[in-house]
């Protein structure tokens, strides 16, 4: 992994965390409420193994990163379609790192069974609204989670 995904997945843990503080969570509440250095492994490597693939899914919708210039503010917005592509290639990616731990489906998250089972190993298009909202949710903030790290969104295709 390169020091760009690190940094993704930085900010994206710490996004995380600030949003779940916001909804009046405290620190400590969860394994993952806590601040990055205080992570456990196996939590830095799931946030890592979704940071990596930040940039496959703009790449898929015709989109790039560059380093941002000096000062500059650029409020990039994806399209409907854009999201919606996206969060089916995060939910598809999800399903993929959950398969290769040996979960399979399940009725209820359980991952302490012989095998740990999950209810969201489904097509994205039979997720619960809230989980479908959340993957496109998280897509929707790329552009800034980007541009906290100094990165820009542009779009080099129409390609969604």
């Amino acid at each position: 992994m390169t020091d760009f995904d690190h940094l993704v997945a930085r900010e994206m843990h710490n996004d995380n965390l600030s949003m779940q503080l916001s909804l009046g969570k405290h620190i400590g509440d969860a394994p993952n409420l806590v601040p990055w250095e205080d992570l456990s492994e196996l939590s830095k490597e799931a946030v890592l193994w979704r940071a990596t693939f930040v940039l496959t899914k703009l790449r898929a919708i015709g989109c790039d990163i560059r380093p941002a210039k000096p000062e500059e503010s650029f409020e990039f917005v994806f399209t409907d379609k854009e999201i919606e592509k996206m969060a089916i290639l995060e939910h598809d990616h999800w399903i993929v790192r959950k398969l290769k731990l040996g979960f399979v489906w399940g009725a209820n998250l359980d991952g302490t069974a012989k095998p740990p089972t999950h209810p969201f190993l489904v097509p994205f298009v039979n997720l619960p609204e809230e989980q479908k909202t959340r993957d496109r949710d998280f897509s929707r903030k790329i552009p800034q989670l980007l541009a906290r790290i100094g990165y820009v969104v542009e779009r080099k295709t129409n390609d969604a």
